[in-house]
């Protein structure tokens, strides 16, 4: 069964939304993480904005090279705050959080999420997987 966070309802196995209160069962990257790192990225620049001003007397090279490390900076901010969690990351974030809860939901989510994860990813889940068997 899986365990909504929010009313701590217990759902069918294979619910997407909760039964009694809608929410999302398949969490994703929330707006408060989101927010967090874009903060994050805003915060660095301006130190590394400042420092090079006050610290290293720049010349015009120096400031296109730091303009450049902010813009990725900003833009790595930007992707972050738009960022939609693949769908199999969302099942191995629902498996991890159901390890405790209902270990046979956790194996399910994890199977979900190695059927749909990049190659890449598959190895990792399966050891996941592998650990809840045990």
């Amino acid at each position: 069964m899986i365990h909504c966070q929010k009313c701590k309802h217990e759902n069918a196995p294979d619910a997407q939304k909760c039964s009694q209160c809608n929410a999302d069962l398949l969490p994703g990257m929330g707006m408060r993480e989101r927010l967090i790192i874009f903060g994050g990225t805003i915060l660095v620049s301006v130190i590394c904005i400042a420092l090079t001003k006050f610290l290293l007397h720049p010349d015009i090279g120096l400031w296109i090279a730091v303009g450049l490390g902010v813009a990725v900076l900003i833009g790595f901010g930007l992707v972050a705050l738009f960022y939609k969690s693949p769908l199999y990351e969302r099942y191995e974030m629902r498996g991890k959080r159901h390890v405790k809860l209902d270990p046979r939901q956790a194996i399910a989510d994890y199977g979900k999420a190695i059927e749909l994860a990049p190659e890449i990813k598959v190895f990792e889940f399966l050891g996941e997987r592998a650990k809840l068997f045990q």
